[in-house]
């Protein structure tokens, strides 16, 4: 063991709250919010949507229920058992039964804490396995053991990685306005493509291509990825890797299945399209890049039918009406498309590297 540091189970360092157990029938739109587990996103509380109680409708003391700023809440059931998140606001909210609060000591810093049950939240998972519906208990989520050093050094730790996390959180934001750039930079020189108010030529989506979907594989044919293999597109994009291809080259592809069809997707080389993917072969002669952006502004999920199963037919996606400007524009905006994607890689890259370094000090401090 580091020197000075101890060994502590987790619920002498902290307080647990168990949540509180909401009638679902007494749910509103408006009131006090109410944390569940779907609430736990991204290591995070998101209340974006949350449902609300009136504290009339309850006769007893609900005030031990309620979330605290820093609080860190875990998931005790489900699928997701063992994420958590860290409430970072000050706003009165509380825990629904099955989310837990893990509040510390004063001895004890907080994201300290958290930065080790990230640490966990697959063991969680593996001790709630094997039934129906997995879940763990407070106790079990006390006996945790963690290695406690001086508080001056959980500090210097914390520093350390929250650099870290916001140093790739920048990473991630440069990613966003470089696809954000190269929106403007579609909209700037093609304008909208559902109002066409550049007042571009206007062709059918099968007059310029050929939509056929691909071929049925089946799903113990789809496979982890390996160099020798081919990329298999279905109908919300990689689906794995298999042996044999059915295209070539660079085409459009359309997912026509499921609650994300219409989703729009750039396959190059060799892949294999499954039957839930409409692949666009040119008829005439466009820029494969920008008829993915095409497409994808005229969000197609807006034509699908069927409720249960969202589908789109391909008689249906062939009479869709496209602005068609001059192949010399699609190709120069092709090119300033591929410079923001060579950044947007470049970026990547450094996203990777910053992964490798919070890994590497999660190990050191945790592993």
């Amino acid at each position: 063991m580091k020197e000075k540091w101890e060994i502590k189970k987790l619920g002498e360092i902290s307080e647990f709250i168990n949540g509180f157990a909401f009638k679902s029938n007494l749910f509103l739109k408006v009131g006090f919010p109410i944390v569940r587990i779907s609430n736990i996103k991204d290591e995070k509380v998101d209340l974006t949507d949350v449902v609300f109680f009136d504290k009339k409708d309850y006769v007893v003391d609900l005030s031990k229920y309620k979330v605290q700023q820093n609080d860190i809440l875990i998931a005790m059931s489900g699928a997701t058992t063992g994420k958590i998140g860290i409430y970072l606001k000050n706003d009165e909210i509380y825990l629904n039964q099955r989310v837990g609060a893990i509040r510390t000591f004063n001895s004890v810093n907080n994201h300290f804490v958290f930065y080790f049950l990230k640490t966990k939240v697959e063991e969680t998972l593996r001790l709630a396995a094997g039934v129906a519906q997995p879940n763990i208990g407070s106790e079990q989520i006390k006996s945790y053991e963690i290695p406690i050093p001086p508080l001056p050094i959980q500090e210097a730790i914390v520093k350390e990685l929250d650099i870290l996390h916001r140093l790739k959180n920048l990473q991630e934001q440069q990613l966003v306005e470089y696809d954000n750039l190269a929106q403007s930079t579609f909209y700037s020189m093609f304008g909208d493509p559902i109002e066409n108010e550049k007042g571009w030529e206007v062709r059918k989506l099968g007059e310029i291509a050929n939509l056929k979907a691909g071929q049925f594989v089946q799903a113990k044919d789809i496979l982890p990825f390996n160099k020798n293999l081919f990329p298999c597109f279905g109908g919300n994009g990689l689906r794995g890797f298999t042996h044999s291809y059915t295209h070539e080259g660079s085409f459009v592809l359309i997912g026509r299945q499921g609650a994300l069809c219409g989703n729009v997707k750039i396959a190059n080389g060799k892949f294999h399209a499954t039957e839930h993917a409409v692949v666009c072969s040119p008829v005439t002669s466009y820029d494969t890049i920008w008829l993915f952006f095409t497409l994808d502004e005229l969000n197609l999920n807006r034509l699908a039918t069927g409720a249960a199963q969202p589908g789109l037919a391909v008689g249906n996606l062939e009479k869709v009406d496209l602005p068609f400007p001059p192949l010399s524009l699609q190709t120069s905006f092709a090119k300033r498309i591929e410079k923001i994607e060579a950044q947007k890689d470049l970026i990547k890259q450094a996203i990777a590297e910053t992964q490798l370094l919070i890994n590497y000090t999660m190990d050191k401090y945790f592993g």
